[in-house]
């Protein structure tokens, strides 16, 4: 059970993962992997299910919004709407609200024109190492089906995980 899995393309989006106990949760290690950068803190432990639950919620509603606010504003513009307070519209649907891995994360994903466009930024104080990572806007984006794919591959595996749990 402690092998890590890698779904998707780590210089596109993918998400690494590694289950280290079923019982009474199924809790591992996680991370994400945009545009060739790790975002996420593998070491530590988070129950899976929750983050994939959180990323099929997120894809299901930027599938339903393009959030028109951000069409005409620069990346760094959208960055300072979504985490400085000033946006007209709720920011929540715009936030990544994971787990405790992202933590060291200001962290958002939007809908640019039916692509899925992630900004975020290093926290100026991070709990855990980020080796030359820096603390400047780091934007990738790719198209929404893309994202959606690899979000539905890991939930078909936290659910095969699940389901062994509950027939052992």
């Amino acid at each position: 059970m402690t092998k890590k899995h890698i779904i998707g393309d780590k210089q596109s989006f993918a998400i690494e993962y590694m289950a280290v106990k079923t019982d009474p949760y199924l809790v591992g290690n996680c991370c994400l992997w945009i545009g060739g950068l790790r975002v996420g803190c593998f070491d530590d432990e988070a129950t899976l299910y929750s983050i994939v639950s959180q990323l099929y919620e997120h894809v299901t509603r930027l599938k339903k919004h393009d959030y028109a606010p951000f069409n005409s504003v620069s990346d760094e513009e959208a960055y300072d709407l979504i985490f400085g307070g000033q946006m007209e519209i709720e920011n929540s649907h715009c936030l990544l609200h994971l787990s405790e891995t992202f933590d060291d994360f200001h962290f958002a994903c939007i809908n640019n024109n039916g692509s899925a466009k992630f900004l975020w930024k290093l926290d100026k104080e991070p709990y855990a190492d980020y080796p030359d990572y820096g603390h400047d806007l780091h934007v990738y984006e790719l198209p929404i089906d893309t994202l959606e794919g690899v979000v539905q591959d890991f939930y078909s595996d936290v659910k095969f995980l699940l389901n062994q749990r509950n027939y052992s």
